[in-house]
């Protein structure tokens, strides 16, 4: 199908990559200029196997990520631009000397911390000699840490064949012909079935018998590979399936482990006809309620920048209004998806903006103006997506204390019968029917209505990029964005829909009133999730400190928020809902 848009990110971020490491400010911190030069760089070796794996990956997992549940896709490609962080920390240079190497120290919180070991000399001045030889050393590295990485995980709770393609394609690049060109892709072919198809790696043996490790491209990635895993085990999500009995006699990966049970309308339970309920969904004649997903991720997960005091506050500051005119607020939702009927731009951007990730594709014009290196890509998506994976976190844990119910649950029960007058799926005219039928645009997620993810996730995400970029949130910022993807009416496919924005706050509140426009929100939920995830607490400015400082190792960067004390909360595993 036709993608959304302006330029694919991975395509208009790595197709862009120079061979150069980072520029850097006098702290060490990657320059991001909108005024660099513009244009396609002819690759080396090293270069070419990197873009190539970050095409393909994006190629092969894009299909296979859209199957997942918000949460679980987030807290995925969280973990993927984890993986090209802790390469660069593996590798980086720090000092005028350029001789000391940082080795990535993933902690239980899921922070990275430096230094702790130092390449031999002999193998510094070797890397250091030539700047290929370094790319090449980071390519090699990078391509052995994501095959581990899929072997230990994404292959066995993704369990989509799509991904299988992505092991075929690694393994391949050891097969091409043997030329300066591929010479990264024949050393990390010949490598894979030493390295990830025999677990018992010399790697491992020698770690194990307390013998020196190579600092090999292999050993290396294997490291990063195993503080990962242990991380993934170790961080509330329950991806194992059995944390405290939810998998009860076999593993039911991310499932519930704080008790959470849906209240509406069971006097009981306190509960009320306020309180959310499963919606029950329909496919080729068979139908099932839905299952709150991931509940527990907001009480039980590590959180990187927020702390216990950050979380409390912004959950309390931001709650559904006490009193709420639900006739009147669900006429208001179906009223707003009426006009959907006359509007393929709307329609366009609502399917668009339901991926997150395809929502960030318009970033990749922005860094396309530039020559942007490796490192400075890997600085923004990080960054990015550090805001992105807290904001899930403050979300979700809002939305289970709310509770709160879902536009479709309220015309069901308050409109009934009620004849409306709506859109209608594939045609252009509205049509009247009992709005007890009517349903938003797009599939309503499994959770909770109040607040907003989605309002959250494209506000952090276009407030931590404009700081990035040293600017204000609401600074000018033009944006060009051409929207071309319809995943519910394939007639709008491939029509090319543009739109224009003048700051990156456009952008975003573009995408958050898309979820009202769809029919998926009421209109208040959107503005408060928007403010937990910008200004709440500092909330993308704290996210940015943390970016710097495990960018550099310079604590002043936390300084003004406390210090390293006051960053990070670990969770409370031991919380219940009821």
């Amino acid at each position: 199908k036709p993608l959304i848009l302006v330029l694919a990110l991975f395509a208009a971020l790595i197709g862009t990559a120079d061979s150069t490491l980072a520029r850097e400010d006098e702290r060490g911190l990657p320059i991001l200029p909108l005024d660099a030069r513009t244009g396609m760089q002819e690759l080396d070796g090293a270069d070419k196997i990197v873009r190539s794996i970050h095409l393909n990956w994006y190629r092969v997992y894009r299909p296979a990520r859209d199957t997942l549940e918000t949460p679980i896709a987030m807290r995925v490609q969280t973990t993927y631009w984890r993986v090209h962080w802790s390469v660069i920390a593996a590798t980086k240079r720090v000092g005028s000397s350029g001789s000391e190497m940082l080795d990535p120290i993933i902690h239980l919180d899921g922070t990275y911390r430096v230094p702790s070991y130092k390449l031999p000399k002999k193998q510094i001045d070797k890397l250091h000699k030539d700047e290929h030889e370094l790319q090449l050393f980071r390519a090699k590295t990078l391509a052995c840490s994501l095959y581990r990485w899929y072997e230990v995980s994404l292959k066995h709770f993704m369990r989509d064949p799509r991904i299988v393609e992505m092991e075929a394609y690694l393994l391949d690049l050891g097969r091409l012909p043997r030329d300066r060109t591929n010479e990264a892709a024949i050393a990390v072919g010949m490598a894979f079935p030493n390295f990830v198809v025999n677990v018992k790696t010399p790697c491992l043996f020698a770690r194990r018998q307390g013998r020196p490790v190579d600092k090999t491209p292999q050993c290396v990635a294997e490291k990063i590979a195993m503080r990962i895993e242990e991380t993934r085990h170790n961080d509330g999500w329950n991806e194992s399936g059995m944390d405290r009995g939810s998998g009860q006699l076999s593993p039911f990966p991310f499932r519930d482990t704080i008790g959470y049970f849906p209240t509406h309308m069971s006097p009981s339970r306190s509960g009320s006809r306020r309180n959310w309920a499963p919606i029950v969904e329909c496919s080729q004649g068979s139908c099932a309620s839905q299952e709150f997903v991931t509940p527990h991720i907001g009480f039980t997960a590590r959180y990187h920048f927020l702390n216990k005091t950050d979380i409390s506050e912004i959950v309390s500051q931001e709650t559904v209004p006490i009193e709420v005119d639900y006739e009147m607020e669900i006429r208001d939702v179906i009223e707003q998806t009426k006009k959907l009927a006359t509007d393929p731009l709307s329609k366009t951007k609502i399917g668009a903006y339901d991926n997150k990730f395809i929502f960030a594709d318009a970033y990749g014009q922005i860094l396309a103006r530039n020559e942007n290196s490796w490192e400075e890509v890997v600085y923004w998506a990080f960054s990015f997506l550090l805001v992105e994976y807290e904001g899930t976190l403050i979300t979700w844990r809002s939305k289970v204390q709310n509770d709160h119910v879902r536009p479709t649950t309220v015309a069901q029960e308050i409109l009934g019968n009620e004849v409306i007058e709506s859109f209608q799926y594939g045609e252009d005219t509205t049509k009247s029917y009992p709005a007890n039928q009517w349903n938003p645009y797009i599939r309503v997620m499994p959770h909770a209505e109040f607040p907003s993810g989605s309002a959250c996730l494209c506000s952090a995400a276009s407030a931590i990029t404009a700081q990035l970029y040293g600017k204000k949130y609401d600074d000018p910022f033009p944006l060009n964005v051409t929207f071309n993807i319809n995943t519910v009416e394939d007639r709008l496919s491939g029509k090319n829909f543009q739109d224009h924005f003048s700051t990156l706050k456009d952008y975003a509140d573009d995408c958050s009133n898309s979820r009202y426009w769809g029919g998926m929100h009421f209109r208040f939920s959107l503005q408060p999730a928007a403010r937990m995830c910008t200004v709440a607490n500092d909330f993308t400015r704290k996210g940015e400190a943390l970016a710097q400082y495990l960018w550099t190792g310079h604590e002043d960067f936390l300084a003004p928020f406390g210090g390293y004390e006051a960053f990070g909360y670990k969770g409370d595993r031991a919380y219940t809902w009821y």
